[in-house]
C-alpha cells in the first residue's frame, strides 16, 4: 500500500514539472512560459525563480515577434501590416501586465516599442485612405459601383485605425452614396377585390434595405438598377364533393303499462321502441391555387437578380349533414354544426396566402 502510494505522488509531481512554466520555456513556448510565471508570481510561488523566467520569456518573445514582423513587412500587403499592428498591441499588454516584475531596461524598449505601433498604425491608416481614394477615382472614371463599395470599405477601414483627415466623414457619405444598388418593386395583381392587401403587405419591404441595397416599393424612381414587375393570376379554385351515408338506431324508453300481481299490487313496466335515422354527409372541399411571377429588369449592370416563380395553394373545408328519421337516433356531433361562412374563410385563407407568398419572396431575393 505504502508503495502505491509513493507510485501516485510520483506522477503527480512529474505531471505538475512538466507543465510548470520552465519546462514550457524548455520546449520553446516561451507565451506559456510567460503566462504561466506571471501567475505564479502573482500567486507569490517561486518569486526569485519565475521573475527570472518571466524576464527570459518576455526577452524571447521579443526576438520572436521581430522575425515574424520582418517576415510581415517583407509582403508589402496592408493586411499583413496589420497583422504587425496586432502583433505589437500584443506584446504592449504584456509589457504593461508584467512590468511590476520585469527588468526596468524594458521600459525604453516598451516606449520605443508604442512609438513604433503608433507609426505603424499611420501607415495602415493612410494605406487604406489612399487605396479608397483611387477607388473612387476609378468610380468617378466609370461609374462602377462596386468600386465605390470597395473605397467605402478602405475608408471605413482608415477611420478604424483613427484617421485624423478631416474629410473622411465626407468620403465617407459620397462613397457610400455612390456604392448603393436600388431596387425597385412593383405589383400587378389581377383580382381587384385583393390588390389592397397586397400593396399593404408588400410595402413592408422596403423595411428590408441593407448595407449598399436599397429597396424602394411602388416609387417612380429613375435610378434603379433593378426593377421587379410581381404580377399576380387570378386564383384558381376547384370545387370537389364527396357524399357518404351512414345509418343510425337506438332503443329509447316509450312509456309504460301496468299490470296487476297475484296479490293485487299495480306495477308499472316500462316500454321500449327502437328509432332509426340516415345521415348524409357532404364533404365540400374548395382548393385554391395562386401563381405569381416575378420579372427582373436589369437597369444596370449591378442588378445580379433573377425572374422568379411562386405558387401558393390552400383549402377550405366544409362539412354538411342531411339527417332523415328520427333525429335522437343520430350522434351529437352531427346535430351541434357550427355555422359555416364561406366569404368569411376565403377572406382569411387569401390573406394567408399572401403572407406566405411575401415571405417566399423575401427569402428569394433578400436573404
Amino acid at each position: 500500500m505504502k508503495q502505491t502510494h509513493f507510485v501516485i505522488i510520483l506522477l503527480t509531481l512529474v505531471g505538475f514539472s512538466c507543465s510548470s512554466p520552465q519546462k514550457s520555456f524548455e520546449k520553446g513556448n516561451y507565451e506559456k512560459a510567460f503566462n504561466g510565471a506571471l501567475s505564479d508570481l502573482d500567486k507569490r510561488n517561486n518569486p526569485r525563480q519565475n521573475k527570472t523566467l518571466l524576464n527570459k520569456a518576455y526577452q524571447e518573445i521579443l526576438y520572436q515577434n521581430d522575425r515574424d514582423n520582418y517576415k510581415l513587412l517583407r509582403t508589402g500587403y496592408v493586411e499583413d501590416l496589420e497583422k504587425v499592428y496586432s502583433n505589437n498591441l500584443d506584446i504592449i499588454d504584456k509589457y504593461h501586465d508584467a512590468k511590476r516584475y520585469l527588468n526596468p531596461t524594458f521600459d525604453s524598449i516598451a516606449t520605443e516599442f508604442t512609438a513604433r505601433t503608433q507609426r505603424i498604425k499611420e501607415d495602415i491608416a493612410f494605406s487604406y485612405w489612399d487605396q479608397g481614394n483611387i477607388l473612387m477615382e476609378m468610380y468617378n472614371t466609370s461609374g462602377d459601383k462596386f468600386k465605390a463599395q470597395d473605397a467605402n470599405y478602405h475608408f471605413s477601414k482608415a477611420l478604424d485605425y483613427d484617421i485624423q483627415y478631416t474629410s473622411i466623414d465626407s468620403m465617407l457619405d459620397v462613397s457610400f452614396a455612390a456604392g448603393v444598388i436600388h431596387v425597385l418593386v412593383e405589383t400587378n395583381v389581377w383580382d381587384l377585390n385583393y390588390s389592397w392587401r397586397v400593396d399593404n403587405t408588400f410595402r413592408n419591404l422596403i423595411n428590408l434595405s441593407r448595407g449598399f441595397n436599397q429597396v424602394h416599393y411602388e416609387n417612380m424612381i429613375s435610378i434603379a438598377d433593378c426593377r421587379i414587375d410581381v404580377s399576380f393570376n387570378n386564383v384558381e379554385i376547384f370545387e370537389n364533393r364527396t357524399t357518404q351515408q351512414e345509418e343510425y338506431s337506438k332503443e329509447i324508453q316509450d312509456g309504460y303499462t301496468t299490470e296487476v300481481d297475484s296479490s293485487g299490487n299495480i306495477n308499472r313496466i316500462l316500454k321500449y321502441k327502437r328509432i332509426t335515422a340516415q345521415v348524409t354527409k357532404e364533404t365540400t372541399t374548395w382548393t385554391y391555387t395562386w401563381r405569381v411571377r416575378s420579372t427582373v429588369r436589369q437597369a444596370t449592370p449591378f442588378c445580379s437578380m433573377s425572374n422568379g416563380n411562386f405558387e401558393e395553394r390552400g383549402e377550405i373545408v366544409n362539412i354538411d349533414y342531411q339527417i332523415d328519421g328520427d333525429t335522437r337516433a343520430v350522434p351529437e356531433e352531427y346535430q351541434n354544426v357550427r355555422i359555416f361562412n364561406k366569404s368569411s374563410e376565403e377572406e382569411q385563407l387569401l390573406h394567408r396566402m399572401i403572407d406566405n407568398i411575401y415571405d417566399d419572396f423575401v427569402r428569394y431575393y433578400f436573404r
